[in-house]
């Protein structure tokens, strides 16, 4: 295939960076080590469970402009406490603290990962376009060695924009110097990622191995990492 694009955007989240594993792995270390079984009186599937939908639902509400960087950092394990019914208990701060020490340092990515950035490092330009928080993707991508792969970090912090918002993608072209027909976007996010590169009017691949069904128009959709090199 004809080489169409020269800069790739890629998504960290649930794109490169496993966030599931690693959050899980992060979560279980905690939950045994702080002993929350014998605390909340339940088993940690459940406790696991709760902080999916608790942790979801506070990212949303900041894609949405609904909430902020200090209230996802300091109150979702007091959600979960309370989403357990848990007397107050000073663990939940620690078990707060420890899981933001622990989890960006943790080095698990997404199946093919690494092959597909080795296989696209030499004949495109790769950047992250995140609404993480800057210094943290940055420690995910360091703990699990790709930050190499990367010419730029966009991330709504630095720009004060988010995905699906057109400006954070206006905000990178300006920055990289490019155009956007120069350009394509890779996420797993059919809302922030794929949806913000269809308003920004860039190209987009949806990474989408869960087989979604939806009507987002797409340019790619892959159910695989490794199905990128059938496209670039």
């Amino acid at each position: 295939m004809s080489k169409k694009y020269q800069h790739l955007f890629f998504d960290l989240d649930h794109t490169l960076w496993d966030f599931e594993k690693n959050s899980e792995e992060t979560l279980k270390e905690l939950f045994d080590e702080l002993a929350l079984q014998e605390l909340l009186k339940v088993d940690f599937p459940i406790f696991m469970q709760c902080f999916r939908k608790i942790n979801h639902a506070l990212w949303d509400a900041y894609n949405h402009h609904q909430t902020d960087r200090k209230t996802i950092r300091t109150q979702r394990f007091e959600l979960i406490r309370k989403e357990l019914d848990c007397p107050p208990s000073e663990v939940f701060e620690q078990m707060n603290h420890a899981y933001l020490e622990r989890c960006p340092q943790k080095p698990h990515l997404i199946p093919h990962s690494l092959e597909v950035l080795e296989y696209l490092q030499s004949d495109y330009i790769l950047h992250i376009i995140s609404n993480g928080f800057e210094e943290v993707q940055k420690q995910k991508m360091q703990s699990s060695g790709i930050l190499h792969f990367f010419a730029e970090i966009i991330t709504s912090e630095t720009t004060q924009y988010r995905k699906p918002s057109k400006e954070i993608f206006e905000f990178a072209l300006g920055k990289i110097q490019t155009t956007k027909a120069d350009t394509l976007m890779i996420g797993d996010n059919l809302t922030t990622d794929i949806a913000g590169a269809n308003n920004a009017g860039i190209d987009a691949v949806f990474y989408n191995p869960e087989r979604l069904i939806h009507n987002e128009p797409i340019t790619f959709e892959i159910t695989s990492l490794k199905e990128i090199k059938t496209i670039l």
